[in-house]
């Protein structure tokens, strides 16, 4: 019997802010009632959490998070977005 190891994961928001401090970052408007501009969601972060770098990588949005998942070595990997 061959096996396969899958890498799963969920709910991956990259928008609403996370973008906001990619290198490239989508059109930060928004279509809520309370934020039209996802760049206060970073704003808001850092009031409770300290400075945020910006342009960063698209790895950086991963943290460690990243680095479990090389250690696990899936051969597929799926994520709900």
């Amino acid at each position: 019997m061959q096996t396969l190891k899958l890498l799963l994961a969920g709910d991956l928001m990259v928008g609403r802010g996370i973008d906001q401090i990619l290198h490239h970052p989508s059109h930060p408007g928004l279509q809520e009632p309370f934020r039209r501009d996802a760049r206060d969601y970073v704003e808001l972060a850092e009031q409770r959490n300290g400075p945020i770098s910006r342009r960063v990588g698209p790895d950086h949005i991963w943290g460690d998070a990243l680095v479990q998942m090389e250690h696990a070595q899936p051969e597929v990997r799926i994520a709900n977005r």
